[in-house]
């Protein structure tokens, strides 16, 4: 199974429950915990984490003892972990900020734009107008700077979306 499946289906989960908490009107009982929300905030981004540290682990101990299972190396599930957690900082904020059915919207469209732009990359990636970047990708220095820039943005998000709780 390709990589961005089981991206995808590690972000859907926490999509899919906040979804049907905001169906069930949850939000209400949920505040009236006796807990900050600042911690209801974590709980949310520790769920999204966990979920998808737990499918790219099964992901990996399947790519090792199924031998008719496609190959995974380590790399490619970092930089995985790396762009699903990209998602996670960017998701929160963005529901947290706008709300569930303005997210719904806005994820749809991201899907139409990429599709939409799929022909145009195709194009670039056939013409090596990109190679900078696959070059820059082999490189140890790119993965470490990857790593700090997709931690920086993750706190800033937690912190963006704790501050944008606590004023509602």
């Amino acid at each position: 199974m390709p990589l961005f499946l089981i991206a995808f289906f590690s972000l859907l989960y926490p999509f899919l429950s906040d979804l049907s908490d905001t169906n069930n009107n949850n939000k209400r009982f949920v505040i009236s915990l006796p807990v900050d929300r600042s911690e209801i905030v974590l709980s949310n981004y520790v769920k999204a984490l966990l979920f998808l540290i737990m499918n790219l682990t099964i992901l990996y101990l399947l790519s090792i003892f199924m031998p008719s299972y496609k190959s995974v190396n380590f790399e490619s599930i970092v930089l995985t972990l790396l762009v699903s957690i990209l998602i996670i900082s960017l998701y929160y904020p963005l529901l947290f900020t706008l709300g569930i059915k303005r997210v719904i919207y806005a994820i749809v469209g991201i899907i139409l734009g990429c599709f939409i732009l799929a022909p145009y990359i195709a194009n670039l990636l056939t013409k090596n107008k990109l190679d900078f970047i696959m070059e820059m990708s082999e490189s140890g220095a790119f993965i470490i700077i990857v790593l700090l820039a997709t931690t920086l943005i993750f706190f800033l998000s937690i912190k963006y979306s704790t501050f944008i709780t606590s004023v509602a």
